[in-house]
């Protein structure tokens, strides 16, 4: 049982969540005998805040909705689906890979100049070898 000082003085970040989860997963699907299964992959957007600098993967986020964006995060869980139970296995925050996100802009830019990028992909290569 978590107490109050152990939530105060921060004495659960020196748990090992990730190995907790593994473990915990394991015991439950030796309890159960299960040895088959699929994972399934499930994404869900989450909007957050429209000032969004300090929160941990928050980036621009499509809303298919409305047809417009909101600045948001991203969640991706991995499930265990077996004939029994099906068991969340894992989940990260999906962010947007960053030169993908500036070639982007910079197809942008080309494109409204009316320029075509495949007759600049050399300047294009130029650009993500430099910022490496």
């Amino acid at each position: 049982m978590v107490t109050n000082y152990q939530l105060y003085h921060g004495c659960l970040d020196i748990i090992l969540w990730p190995i907790l989860l593994h473990v915990s997963i394991t015991l439950v699907l030796k309890r159960y005998g299960i040895n088959t299964g699929e994972l399934v992959g499930d994404d869900s957007d989450r909007q957050r805040a429209k000032i969004t600098k300090r929160i941990f993967a928050a980036h621009k986020v499509f809303d298919k909705k409305t047809g417009g964006y909101f600045n948001g995060q991203t969640v991706v869980l991995l499930y265990l689906v077996t004939a029994k139970i099906s068991l969340p296995v894992g989940f990260r925050f999906y962010q947007p890979d960053p030169v993908v996100v500036e070639w982007k802009k910079y197809d942008n830019k080309l494109t409204r100049n009316h320029l075509n990028a495949h007759q600049n992909l050399k300047q294009i290569q130029l650009i993500q070898t430099s910022k490496n």
